[in-house]
């Protein structure tokens, strides 16, 4: 017997120390139903759990977002529901609208309604959002941008797709789009033949006849008259006379902006008054190349300044370019060598205020930047010249060589000139090598101020040459005895970087005598008549149609509205300048011709055209003085644009409209294009010559229409021989830039399992309905076709919408299965057998009590030693 090494007990012990660690697991798993609690419980099946636990939680999730595009979906099909009833409602008004049992004021009413519904359509396109996210705008499936604003995206989905390796390949990048036009022809209209009645004005006062340039009207409302016209917005000036032109004024008596220019034809000799004008214009403000031009300053009564600014849009342009070959006087209306009146000029880039224009190449081949012959005798003149290009004389090429002095002559007047960067205040402009030339005489009673531009590379002279000449041959004569401040690198000479050898003689200079100011133009007593001396402006009861106000409601195709009224003192010339003007600003059709006055004209009596005059009757009296005439006349109402988005109609009184009588003596037809779209940067051709009637390319690109204006590579001009206009093809190209903006939901567990859809805008432009009009029963015919076409497209959306919903609820469903499957397996790995568990945990319990017996038993048998010893 050993006492030092109970062995038994050592035995029992290891064995109950191994039944509680196992009894304890059995707890464990009892205690919390599962077979692992943790990865040393089996370590490769709680790693298998945890991937089965993650991807049912993933599932899950998925499940919940396509429960959420459900929603999305649900939504966007409820709005075109209503889209749909709206679109039907319209088809219903078309219909209603092509029958002749109504009149033209019934149709009106009836356009009324499909405005406020094609503005509900864009309402719902533009508002109708889940979450906050638009999804009926286009938005939801690309977003775009074009480097011309009339080249537009029509988003029908997104643009994503399967290619036939079943990958997602998207046509999202920036793309070229080219386009060659065939034009087609712009509708003609003609009124009725008029007869007029026209008598001489015996309550005419005589008043001086005067241009408002902002107007673009002279002092009897006409658009053009003996010597000049407006196009392209300039007042062109194009033969020998004398024009008074003037601004408009606002309440305050301020002269109003305008973008009109004033421009006089080469070898035309003109006498031009300016009062109360402001232009500021994206080219010249005043261009007299190869002209001589008498220009008076006019203060007018509230002394504002005549205000010329040119270049706005970025042209190298002089504010007043008289270049090579140009001869300018300018005087003060007060008399040759007064102050009053004063005229500030601005040139910008590089022009210089008065003189030459920027130009490429050198002195000898650029006239335009060199300065022609100025001369100033009165009038306050501030003339600020543009980068490197002098306030009164010389423009410049940027970065090349400045313009000459010309020959400037100042003899009165108070001058105030500044250069550009460089460029001097009154001589040659700046940069590059060359010889300034030109010749300066300042003399008299006037003041000059002239102030050289600052630049990186130098400073020019305050009178002579700009920075950078290698020599400066000209010749300056100042009369000591005129008032004359000059700032620059000289005050009198050549700029810095120049060799001085300008010539410069102080002494007297001769003043030439005063001229006499020319009669401001009167016009003769006219001959008038209004529309009451219009026979067709009668009933058949013999009432005046428009002895109250008439509204007369012009329609173009692209759906344009706009309307004019007639007055009883309302001549025919004011009808058509009326209408003119709706189609030429209104409905922007003047910014595809050259002239803009020929959208509505009186015919003018020139055979062989379409304008011709049908007679006239000359009327006098016994004295043999002419007191009117009788004569028969059409107007005749043009449009630029060809095809259906050019047409225009009329609506209103019934009685007025057959009065005007106006039928279509010109059908429209289509355009026909050429169309091509490239990968802007490899140059991958996409589409390639298309042959289109119409300006959308269909499927330009996955799920996107591309539109281009209808006018794109068609120029407009105006013929006087046929008085029409006439269209030609030219090439044009854009670019347009799309990202794919699609709607994804995920829909599974992982990294691509998910699942996108499409979504179009259903804006009425995008729907091609912007343009519907019921004005007429034509229009309102072939509306039908195109609301139905739009129908088609909602339909189609909605169809689509639905396969959605019904391919969301099957993934949902597969979901909620691999969601119960993965479940189960995980179960079968983690949870607890409790029966079989159970039934260890009373195995273990009697083991352990047994152990703990035995435990006791061996820790008593030591005691037995006891014995030996005896008692």
């Amino acid at each position: 017997m050993r006492i030092a090494n109970n062995i038994m007990a050592l035995n029992a012990f290891n064995s109950l120390s191994k039944t509680e660690k196992s009894f304890q697991r059995v707890i464990n798993s009892l205690s919390t139903g599962l077979r692992m609690n943790s990865a040393s419980d089996d370590a490769a099946g709680f790693a298998i759990s945890e991937r089965l636990r993650s991807q049912i939680g993933g599932i899950d999730t998925a499940l919940r977002n396509s429960q959420d595009g459900i929603s999305l979906l649900q939504t966007a099909e409820g709005a075109l529901e209503q889209v749909n009833s709206m679109l039907q409602r319209m088809r219903d008004l078309s219909i209603q609208a092509s029958n002749d049992s109504l009149t033209s004021n019934d149709r009106q009413y009836i356009q009324l309604e499909i405005n406020q519904l094609k503005d509900e359509i864009d309402r719902i396109a533009g508002t109708t959002q889940f979450n906050k996210k638009r999804i009926l705008d286009g938005s939801s499936g690309a977003l775009w941008a074009s480097s011309d604003p009339g080249v537009r995206a029509r988003i029908n989905g997104g643009l994503t797709h399967i290619d036939n390796f079943g990958q997602k390949v998207s046509a999202e990048g920036n793309y070229k789009i080219e386009v060659k036009a065939d034009p087609g022809q712009a509708q003609v209209q003609k009124s009725n033949i008029m007869s007029i009645h026209a008598v001489k004005d015996e309550k005419y006062e005589p008043e001086f006849y005067e241009i408002n340039i902002n107007d673009q009207i002279d002092t009897f409302g006409a658009t053009s008259g003996k010597g000049w016209n407006f196009a392209n917005n300039m007042l062109n000036i194009t033969e020998d006379g004398t024009y008074y032109i003037v601004g408009k004024l606002d309440s305050s008596g301020q002269s109003i902006q305008t973008s009109n220019g004033i421009k006089v034809s080469s070898g035309v000799k003109a006498s031009i008054f300016l009062r109360d004008v402001n232009i500021l214009t994206n080219g010249y403000g005043f261009d007299m190349t190869g002209a001589e031009v008498d220009l008076w300053i006019d203060p007018g009564k509230n002394g504002n300044e005549n205000v010329i600014t040119g270049g706005t849009g970025g042209g190298h342009c002089s504010a007043m370019q008289v270049p090579e070959g140009s001869k300018l006087t300018i005087s003060s209306v007060k008399g040759d060598y007064s102050t009053e009146g004063v005229l500030r000029v601005t040139g910008t880039a590089h022009g210089a205020g008065i003189g030459g224009s920027c130009a490429t190449g050198t002195t000898s081949t650029i006239p335009n930047a060199n300065a022609g012959d100025i001369t100033i005798l009165g009038g306050t003149i501030i003339a600020q010249g543009g980068d490197l290009s002098a306030g009164i004389g010389g423009g410049s090429y940027g970065g090349g060589t400045g313009g000459d002095f010309g020959t400037i002559r100042i003899y009165g007047g108070d001058i105030t000139a500044t250069g550009g960067h460089g460029a001097a205040g009154i001589g040659t402009g700046a940069g590059g090598s060359g010889t300034a030339q030109g010749t300066i005489i300042i003399g008299g009673e006037g003041s000059v101020t002239a102030e050289a531009g600052t630049a990186y590379v130098g400073q020019g002279s305050g009178i002579g040459g700009g920075v950078g000449w290698s020599t400066a041959n000209a010749s300056i004569t100042i009369d000591p005895s005129t008032n004359v401040t000059a700032t620059g690198y000289a005050s009198i000479g050549s700029g810095e970087n120049s060799d001085n050898d300008t010539t410069y003689i102080s002494t007297s200079v001769a003043t030439p005598p005063a001229r006499q100011i020319p009669e401001r133009p009167t016009q003769e007593e006219p001959i008038t008549y209004t529309l009451a001396d219009i026979e067709q402006f009668y009933n058949s009861d013999g009432v005046f149609l428009t002895s109250q106000p008439k509204t007369l409601t012009i329609t173009q195709g692209d759906g344009q509205t706009a309307s004019i009224t007639l007055y009883e003192t309302d001549t025919i010339e004011d009808v058509a300048r009326k209408i003119n003007d709706v189609i030429a600003h209104t409905f922007g059709n003047a910014k595809y011709t050259d002239n803009p006055n020929k959208f509505c004209t009186i015919s003018d009596g020139t055979k062989g055209t379409s304008e011709s005059i049908y007679g006239r009757e000359d009327i006098y009296n016994d004295d043999g003085d002419l007191t009117g005439y009788n004569t028969y006349a059409t107007m005749l109402v043009r449009s630029a644009i060809p095809g259906k988005d050019g047409e225009l109609s009329f609506s209103g009184d019934e009685d007025l409209l057959k009065a005007l009588g106006l039928n279509t003596i010109q059908e429209s037809t289509e355009s026909r294009f050429t169309a091509s779209v490239y990968d802007a940067h490899s140059g991958k051709v996409v589409t390639s010559g298309a042959k289109i009637t119409g300006n959308v390319i269909q499927n330009a690109l996955t799920g996107v229409d591309i539109e281009f204006s209808s006018m794109a590579g068609i120029k407009s001009s105006w013929d006087e021989a046929s008085k029409r206009f006439i269209l030609t093809g030219t090439e044009y190209s854009a670019n347009i830039h799309l990202k794919d903006n699609g709607i994804t939901f995920q829909t599974g567990a992982n990294k691509g399992e998910d699942y996108g859809i499409q979504l179009g805008d259903v804006s009425t432009y995008s729907l091609g309905i912007s343009g519907v009009s019921v004005s007429t029963r034509d229009s309102a015919a072939s509306s039908t076709g195109i609301i139905d076409r739009a129908i088609s497209r909602i339909s189609s959306q909605r169809a689509k919408i639905g396969s959605y919903i019904n391919d969301m609820e099957y993934i949902m469903n597969n979901l909620t299965t691999t969601s119960v499957n993965l479940t189960s397996a995980d179960s079968r790995l983690r949870d607890a057998d409790m029966a079989k568990t159970m039934m260890d945990f009373v195995r273990l319990q009697i083991l352990n009590q047994s152990g703990t017996s035995m435990l006791a038993q061996a820790n008593q048998i030591p005691q037995s030693v006891m014995n030996l010893f005896g008692n």
